[in-house]
């Protein structure tokens, strides 16, 4: 099977199904509104290693006939944490030029519900369900920035999307990294699946959830 095709077929799903992005890429979405998801993005994201951090959390105890994988995994998950910290300042940056205050933004309903989510479905010990959700998500983000990077271009007319940019490249390297050890952990692919298409789905579903409470709002 091939995995990688497998999950970026349904992140093309999710998206194309979604009404933010349908929207987004229709050129029919308003500014205030997509400037509202992306202030809750950003809320979300500054919790995102709070997520890696449950994986570890949860990790199992290394033994002689898993240490390999278990040292692979949280390599990898250590390592992404740093690398969103390095793109903290970009995003900032990037908000500020589309009119942010990054440091006045309050969560609402929706980003509240997607922060817990996580350790609701896989806190505790769901160590392998919880790193494959995480992989998963990492093959959308390319998928999902690229509608994002091709708006801002075109509709929206914002030129300095260095951030959007960073993130446009497949993360088939960081997915595989996590993924390949799982297999070995675990022995039970469509489990794994599962869960990494749920994840999709919920983080599609948190920017429709956004949407929808500013467009009825408005």
């Amino acid at each position: 099977m091939d995995t990688v095709a497998v999950l970026s077929s349904s992140a093309e799903a999710a998206l194309e199904k979604s009404s933010f992005f349908s929207t987004l890429k229709s050129g029919e979405m308003r500014r205030e509104h997509l400037t509202d998801a992306f202030s809750q993005y950003y809320f979300w994201r500054n919790s995102l290693h709070k997520w890696f951090g449950t994986c570890v959390a949860d990790s199992p105890p290394v033994a002689n006939n898993n240490f390999q994988e278990i040292n692979q995994i949280l390599t990898i998950l250590c390592e992404h944490i740093l690398e969103d910290f390095n793109h903290y300042g970009m995003l900032r940056d990037f908000l500020s030029q589309v009119g942010i205050d990054p440091d006045n933004i309050k969560p609402t309903t929706a980003t509240i519900a997607y922060l817990r989510s996580f350790n609701e479905r896989f806190s505790p010990a769901s160590f392998e369900m919880a790193v494959a959700a995480l992989a998963g998500r990492e093959l959308l983000a390319s998928y999902r920035s690229k509608i994002i990077l091709g708006a801002l271009l075109t509709t929206y007319k914002v030129h300095d999307v260095t951030f959007w940019n960073a993130h446009v490249e497949p993360e088939e390297e960081h997915f595989r990294a996590m993924w390949e050890p799982l297999m070995i952990l675990t022995k039970d692919e469509p489990k794994l699946l599962r869960a990494a298409q749920g994840e999709i789905d919920r983080h599609v579903q948190f920017w429709d959830d956004v949407y929808q409470e500013h467009a009825i709002a408005a």
